[in-house]
C-alpha cells in the first residue's frame, strides 16, 4: 500500500502550523503526485496525495486579501449555493459533484469540510505536486515565496477554466460531436475578445494591502449588476405595424450572452398601458438556448439543440423581435418594454413558469405606434 497519504500528512502538519503575520514561514512541501494526476485545473477526480483542507488553510493564511475575496465568491460557495442544492436534489449526479465539489469523490456523499471548501485555492492552483501561477515580469517572478512555484502560460489562458466551464450533457462521452450543455470557451474563441484571457474580465486587477496589485478572486459574474450590464448595448427600439424590434449587440463580452447552461436567459416583457398607466395587455418572450428531444423508432430519445436565441451567436448584432402587438391603441396609450437578464433557479419550460433566482434590468422604455 502506498505511503504517500501518510507522508503528505507529515509534511503538511509542519507547513500548516500557526504563524504570525510577518514571521518566517516553513516551506510548503507537497508529496509526489499520483501517476494519473491531471496537468491543469478541472473537475474531480483530482487524485490528491495530501490533505486539501489543510493546504487550503495554509494558502489563506498567507494570501489574506485573495482569501477574503475567494470566501465571498461563487467558487467558494459552489457546493452550498441554494440554487445548486435545489437542482442537485432533483438530479444528484456525480457529473454535478465533479465541478461543484471537485476535491471530493463524486460517486460518494460529499464530506462537510469538502462541501465548505467548494472550488478552493488548491483546486485551481495545486495540480499534481505543482503550485501553478500565471507568468509575471522578471522582478515579480524573482520574489521569494515559501514554496516552489510553476509559472506557466497555460494557467493564464482559457485552458485553466475550460475543464469546468465547457462540457457536454451527461452520457455523451462517446459521441463524435457531443452536445454541449455549456459552451463558453468555444464561444470565447469565436468572439472579438478571443485574444484576451477569461481572467482579464472576470479577474480584474485590484489593489492589495501590502503585496501590491493582484487579480481579484471575487470572480465577477452574473450577480455583479454593472458587470452584466456592460455585456450588451440595447438600441434602436421601434414599434411599427404591431411589431416591436430591439437591436441588442454585444458590449464588453467575450462569449454569447447569456452564456452558461439552461439556467440563464434574457426576458423581454411588454405591457400595453393606457393614458393613466393601467395595463391593458401583457406579453413576454425569452431568449436563450432551447433544447428538446429527437425521437426515432426503436431508439432512445436524443437530446438536440432546437434554437439558440442569445446575443452574439452567429454574425452581426442580435435583433429581438416581438410581433402581433396592437396596432390601434386608445388615445394616449403607450407600449412599455423591459429587457431583463435572469438567473433561473428552476426552468419550468420555455414558455414561462420558471422560478427566477435573480434579475438585472438591462433596458426599458416606452413607445407609441407610428
Amino acid at each position: 500500500m502506498s505511503k504517500l497519504p501518510t507522508l503528505g500528512a507529515t509534511l503538511l502538519c509542519a507547513a500548516c502550523a500557526a504563524v504570525t503575520p510577518g514571521a518566517p514561514r516553513d516551506e510548503l512541501v507537497l508529496p509526489p503526485a499520483s501517476s494519473d494526476a491531471p496537468v491543469l485545473p478541472g473537475p474531480a477526480p483530482r487524485r490528491r496525495t495530501f490533505d486539501v483542507v489543510a493546504v487550503n488553510a495554509r494558502c489563506q493564511s498567507c494570501h489574506t486579501d485573495i482569501a477574503r475575496e475567494w470566501r465571498a465568491s461563487l467558487h467558494a460557495g459552489a457546493h452550498r449555493d441554494p440554487v445548486y442544492v435545489s437542482q442537485f436534489a432533483h438530479e444528484p449526479l456525480p457529473f454535478c459533484t465533479g465541478c461543484h465539489a471537485p476535491e471530493a469523490d463524486p460517486t460518494s456523499p460529499v464530506p462537510e469540510p469538502l462541501s465548505v471548501l467548494g472550488v478552493g485555492c488548491v483546486t485551481c492552483h495545486v495540480v499534481g505536486d505543482r503550485i501553478l501561477a500565471a507568468p509575471k515580469d522578471a522582478v515579480a517572478a524573482a520574489e521569494r515565496v515559501p514554496h516552489a512555484l510553476t509559472r506557466t502560460a497555460d494557467f493564464a489562458a482559457d485552458t485553466a477554466c475550460a475543464g469546468c466551464h465547457e462540457f457536454a450533457f451527461p452520457g455523451q462521452g462517446g459521441a463524435a460531436q457531443p452536445l454541449l450543455m455549456q459552451s463558453t470557451v468555444g464561444e470565447h474563441a469565436a468572439s472579438p475578445f478571443a485574444s484576451r484571457s477569461c481572467a482579464s474580465c472576470h479577474m480584474p486587477e485590484v489593489a492589495g494591502s501590502g503585496r501590491g496589485a493582484h487579480r481579484s478572486h471575487a470572480f465577477s459574474a452574473s450577480r455583479d449588476e454593472a458587470f452584466v450590464r456592460s455585456a450588451v448595448v440595447v438600441e434602436g427600439a421601434r414599434l411599427e405595424q404591431g411589431t416591436l424590434t430591439l437591436t441588442v449587440r454585444p458590449g464588453l463580452v467575450g462569449h454569447a450572452f447569456p452564456t452558461g447552461d439552461m439556467l440563464r436567459r434574457l426576458a423581454l416583457r411588454i405591457e400595453l398601458r393606457d393614458a393613466g398607466g393601467a395595463v391593458l395587455a401583457r406579453q413576454e418572450r425569452f431568449f436563450q438556448r432551447r433544447f428538446g428531444f429527437r425521437r426515432a423508432p426503436n431508439a432512445p430519445p436524443e437530446r438536440v439543440l432546437e434554437a439558440d436565441l442569445r446575443v452574439g451567436v452567429g454574425a452581426g448584432p442580435g435583433t429581438l423581435v416581438v410581433g402581433g402587438l396592437a396596432t390601434e391603441l386608445p388615445a394616449g396609450a403607450r407600449l412599455h418594454y423591459a429587457l431583463h437578464y435572469e438567473r433561473v433557479a428552476d426552468p419550468g419550460g420555455y414558455a414561462g413558469g420558471a422560478t427566477v433566482d435573480g434579475s438585472i434590468l438591462l433596458a426599458e422604455g416606452e413607445l407609441t405606434p407610428r
